[in-house]
């Protein structure tokens, strides 16, 4: 009796070895599975023409079973239109799954579309973790789209130019509007805000441009600037005194310095409103 129940006991744990191991071979020969679903996340666009980036969110990308090793990636977005890559080949490296494959990307304005050559290369881990890359060599000088997941980051969306009309004025006495510009970067919490020189009080006084550095707050969708404590020579101008401002979700500015240049005896408020450039 002893043996036999010996016997049905070896024979059941080389079974459930069997199993265990049928199951990892199976997942190692099935990587289409394993990144096979919708991947959900944001745009990075860069090409030749343009010397930023420009980002889309709520992007989503499709990508379906062929065979064991293969799969389709179906990529339809509002910015650039449809692309399509109809087997890609899915491996295994160093605990990531490595996706590539060429197709065809359909570009237009309207109805008027072409259809260009496009490749893919992508990584995929623990579905949540990816990274789709898809090249357009023959668009806008070569295009190179980028999707990752999650949300456009806070700084990415803030940081550019804004161009609008700066007002200037002494102890609420009205000195005049004129244009400025002002860059803006940002990164973890930080912001490094540039306004442009401009001409005030009718020709009488340049404004230097100048550069400070902020903290930076997001609430609702509205993001908030402070620096209490400006002190920065700029054109051999000293100039100190605090900044605040807000730049809303739709990219528009509103900036206001309370500043003392140089030997003037009383501080200058100046009130800048302007637009994000696309």
């Amino acid at each position: 009796m002893r043996t036999a129940f010996k016997t049905l006991a070896l024979a059941s744990i080389a079974l459930i070895s069997l199993n265990a191991c049928q199951k990892e071979e199976n997942g190692k020969n099935n990587p289409a599975e394993e990144v096979s679903g919708t991947y959900t996340g944001y745009s990075k666009s860069e090409f030749q023409y343009s010397p930023t980036p420009m980002y889309s969110d709520g992007e989503t990308i499709s990508v379906t079973k062929l065979a064991d090793a293969a799969v389709s990636v179906d990529f339809e977005s509002d910015s650039w239109g449809i692309l399509v890559i109809p087997e890609a080949s899915v491996s295994e490296k160093d605990g990531k799954y490595i996706l590539t494959g060429e197709g065809t990307a359909t570009m237009g304005m309207g109805n008027e579309t072409s259809d260009y050559p496009c490749s893919l290369t992508a990584s995929v881990s623990n579905g949540s973790d990816f990274i789709f890359e898809f090249s357009v060599p023959s668009v806008m000088g070569g295009l190179d789209i980028t999707v990752l997941p999650g949300s456009i980051p806070s700084e990415i969306k803030v940081s550019g130019t804004y161009v609008g009309n700066v007002g200037m004025s002494v102890s609420g006495s009205d000195m005049g509007t004129t244009e400025m510009t002002v860059t803006l970067s940002a990164e973890a919490g930080k912001a490094s805000i540039t306004t442009s020189s401009f001409e005030a009080m009718e020709g009488a006084m340049t404004m230097p441009a100048i550069t400070i550095d902020a903290e930076m707050t997001e609430k609702d969708g509205t993001f908030h600037f402070t620096q209490d404590n400006i002190d920065v020579t700029a054109d051999e101008m000293h100039i100190t005194g605090s900044m605040e401002g807000t730049i809303t979700e739709d990219g528009t500015a509103s900036l206001k310095y309370v500043i003392t240049p140089g030997a003037m005896p009383m501080a200058v408020t100046l009130d800048f409103n302007g637009k994000k450039q696309e």
